[in-house]
C-alpha cells in the first residue's frame, strides 16, 4: 500500500568528502571518492591510491640534548594559620628569606630556574619521575577548598571575637599544631554563617525560613571529619595534648550548642569532664587551660538554662546541684572569670526556685520527685544570696551602672523608660545576670498573696516589691543593649530573651511583663529569629501566654510541656529545635488566690 519515499534531489554537484585518495590529499582537494579512480586522478592519469589506517609501534628513548621549554615549579601546601586578626589575614608570596621569617607560610614555591640548562633539566626529570619524590607534595591542592577555608577563618577573626573573648585568642595561639582543631573551629565558624545568613522557602504558599544551606553543609562536613577523627585517636591524644584536646571537645560542646543537639553536647560533656579530672593538675598550670574550663562551665550551664524550657514540670523538679566544686571555682577565681562564676549561682537559685514553687503549687505527688524540699530549697537560696553577695563585692567599680542605685533597690516603673548604661558590654550582660540572680532569689510566690480580703488592695508584701525592683532594674538594663549586638554576641551563653522568660514567672506584675513582650518584639521586627541560641518566635509566644493570663485576673509562675520531648531533634533545617502547640501553666488566682492549671495553646509552628 505505501512506497518508501524516493531519495532527495542533490541539489548542487559538490562532493563531500571523508578520507580521499592519497593524490587528492597531496594536492590539498576535494576527491570526489570515485571507484576504482577518482575523477581527479583519472585526469591526470595517475594510479588512484587509498589511504588506509595503520598502527606503528616504536621505543623512543628523550635525547639528552633537548631542553625543556619551562622552567619547572614546586608547589607545597601549608595551612595559613600565622595570623591573629582580620588585617593580618593574607597570602603570602614565598621567596627564601620570607620562608627563613615567617614560621608558617601559606603558599610556598621554590625559585624557578631563570636559565635553560639541559643537564640540569634531565636530572630534574629523573627526580620526579621517581617514587621518592612524591613524598615531597603535602597534598592535592582544591584552590575551592582553599578559598573556602580562608573565608571561614577570616570569618571567624572577625565575627567570633566578640562571641568567644578571651578564649579566642587562646585557641587561635594553637590553631596550626592540630588539624582536628582546624576543622573543628571551620566547622563552628560555618555553622554560625548558616545560622547568621537565613534562607526563605515557600512550602504549599507558606514561607519558612531555613539557615544557610551552603554554609551548612560545609559545617557538617568539617565537623565529620574532626569528630571522626578524634574518635579514632582520642584516648593516645588526651594523655598526650590534653590541651588541644580539651579545646577540640569545648568547641564542639559550642557546636552542639548553636545546633540545639542536647544529647550530643552531653556525649562531650562526659569527654571533658574525664579529661579534666585525670589532667587538673596540668591545665590549671596553664592560661589556656584554665579558659577552656571556664568555657566548658559556661556553656554546660548555658545548655541546662536552654533545656529548662520548653520541658515538663517532672523534670524541673528531679533537677540536681549545679553548683562548682571548689577545686574547679579557684581555677576560676585565678583567671578573674567572674562571669562564669555569676551564671552559676544565677543556675543554681533558678533551680531551687522552681523546685520550690512547682512543689507549693502542684499536687502532692509531685513532692516524691522533688530533688529537694522547700526547706531545703529555702536554706539553699540563703547561701546562693550569700555567693551572690560576695559576687558584687569582689566586683571593679567600673564594671557598675554609671547611676548609683540604691539599697536595697527601690525602683518605679516611671523609671523603665531611663537605661541604665555602662562602660561597657560585657559589664552590661554581667548586670542584667546579676539581677535575674536576684529575682530568682525572691520566693514571694511560695506564700498567699494576702494574709485576708479586707487587704487584698493596700497590704503588698514586702518581697513583692523587691522582685517589682529588681525587675525594673533589669529591664533598665536591657533597655541600654543594643538588640543586634545582643544577638551576635550571646551565641554562646545564656541570651536575654530566655532570661526574661524566666524573670517575668517570677514577677507577677503586668507593666514589666509587657514591656519584656515589646523587646521580644523588636527582636522580630528586625529580623532576629535566635538570640543565645533560643527561638525567639516560642518565646515571644509564652510571654503573650503568660501576659494574657495576667490581664484576665490569672497569676502564672510555671509554664512547661505536657510530655518531655529531650530537648527536641536539634536545630539543623530550622531554627527552633521543639515543635509543639499545648502548654501546661501553674499559677494562682488573683480574685482567692487559689492554686490553677490550665492547658493552653501556642501555635509553634
Amino acid at each position: 500500500m505505501y512506497r518508501p519515499a524516493p531519495p532527495r534531489p542533490k541539489k548542487t554537484s559538490i562532493v563531500r568528502s571523508r578520507t580521499g585518495c592519497k593524490l587528492c590529499r597531496e594536492r590539498r582537494v576535494k576527491c570526489d571518492e570515485t571507484k576504482p579512480s577518482c575523477g581527479a586522478c583519472t585526469r591526470a592519469g595517475k594510479a588512484c591510491e587509498q589511504v588506509s589506517p595503520s598502527f606503528s609501534f616504536n621505543n623512543r628513548t628523550a635525547s639528552v640534548h633537548r631542553a625543556v621549554s619551562k622552567p619547572l615549579q614546586h608547589v607545597r601546601w601549608q595551612p595559613f594559620y600565622k595570623s591573629t586578626s582580620p588585617s593580618s589575614l593574607r597570602v603570602y608570596e614565598a621567596s627564601g628569606a620570607t620562608r627563613k621569617s615567617e614560621q608558617v607560610v601559606p603558599l610556598s614555591v621554590c625559585k624557578a630556574q631563570t636559565q635553560e640548562d639541559p643537564d640540569r633539566d634531565v636530572d630534574e626529570l629523573r627526580r620526579l619521575a621517581s617514587a621518592e619524590s612524591f613524598l615531597h607534595i603535602d597534598t592535592v591542592i582544591d584552590f575551592r577548598i582553599v578559598e573556602s577555608e580562608y573565608f571561614y577563618l577570616n570569618y571567624w577573626e572577625s565575627s567570633c571575637i566578640d562571641a568567644l573573648g578571651r578564649l579566642f585568642h587562646g585557641i587561635n595561639s594553637i590553631l596550626h599544631t592540630d588539624n582536628v582543631l582546624k576543622h573543628s573551629l571551620l566547622a563552628l565558624a560555618s555553622c554560625n554563617v548558616s545560622r547568621r545568613s537565613p534562607e526563605g522557602h515557600t512550602n504549599q504558599g507558606r514561607l519558612i525560613i531555613l539557615p544557610n544551606r551552603t554554609h551548612q553543609l560545609s559545617s557538617q562536613r568539617y565537623y565529620s571529619s574532626a569528630v571522626g577523627e578524634t574518635a579514632r585517636t582520642l584516648q593516645a591524644k588526651a594523655a598526650s595534648s590534653p590541651l588541644t584536646t580539651l579545646a577540640i571537645l569545648v568547641l564542639f560542646c559550642f557546636m552542639e550548642t548553636a545546633m540545639g543537639n542536647f544529647r550530643g553536647f552531653g556525649w562531650h560533656c562526659q569527654g571533658i569532664a574525664q579529661i579534666i579530672d585525670l589532667q587538673l593538675p596540668h591545665l590549671s598550670k596553664d592560661a589556656l587551660g584554665k579558659e577552656l574550663i571556664a568555657a566548658w562551665l559556661a556553656s554546660r550551664l548555658h545548655m541546662w538554662w536552654r533545656r529548662m524550657y520548653f520541658t515538663t514540670f517532672a523534670l524541673q523538679l528531679s533537677q540536681r546541684s549545679l553548683s562548682v566544686s571548689p577545686q574547679l571555682t579557684q581555677v576560676l577565681r585565678t583567671i578573674d572569670a567572674q562571669k562564669t562564676l555569676l551564671v552559676s549561682i544565677l543556675c543554681e537559685s533558678h533551680r531551687l526556685n522552681t523546685i520550690a514553687t512547682l512543689q507549693v503549687l502542684s499536687e502532692t505527688c509531685a513532692r516524691s520527685l522533688a530533688a529537694c524540699t522547700v526547706d531545703e530549697c529555702m536554706s539553699s537560696l540563703e547561701a546562693e544570696g550569700q555567693k551572690l553577695d560576695e559576687w558584687h563585692s569582689r566586683l571593679d567599680p567600673s564594671r557598675l551602672p554609671f547611676d548609683v542605685l540604691p539599697q536595697p533597690p527601690h525602683g518605679r516603673f516611671s523609671e523603665i523608660e531611663f537605661p541604665l548604661l555602662f562602660h561597657s558590654y560585657e559589664a552590661a550582660v554581667n548586670y542584667a545576670y546579676y539581677s535575674a540572680a536576684r529575682i530568682m532569689q525572691c520566693t514571694e510566690v511560695l506564700y498567699p498573696r494576702v494574709e485576708s480580703d479586707e487587704d487584698q488592695e493596700t497590704r503588698p508584701r514586702k518581697h513583692q516589691a523587691v522582685t517589682t525592683s529588681w525587675m525594673t532594674i533589669l529591664l533598665r538594663t536591657v533597655a541600654g543593649l543594643d538588640i543586634i549586638e545582643c544577638a551576635s554576641r550571646n551565641t554562646y551563653s545564656i541570651g536575654i530573651a530566655s532570661l526574661l522568660l524566666a524573670c517575668i514567672l517570677k514577677c507577677d506584675d503586668l507593666t514589666c511583663g509587657l514591656q519584656v513582650q515589646d523587646w521580644l518584639q523588636k527582636c522580630v521586627d528586625l529580623a532576629i529569629l535566635e538570640e543565645g541560641s533560643f527561638p525567639i518566635a516560642q518565646t515571644l509566644g509564652a510571654v503573650r501566654i503568660i501576659n494574657e493570663e495576667r490581664a484576665a485576673g490569672r497569676d502564672v509562675y510555671a509554664i512547661g510541656l505536657l510530655e518531655d520531648d529531650g530537648g527536641g531533634s536539634g536545630k539543623y533545617s530550622s531554627y527552633n529545635s521543639q515543635r509543639f502547640r499545648d502548654f501546661v501553666i501553674l499559677g494562682r488566682m488573683r480574685v482567692d488566690d487559689s492554686i490553677y492549671s490550665k492547658n493552653i495553646g501556642m501555635g509553634s509552628g
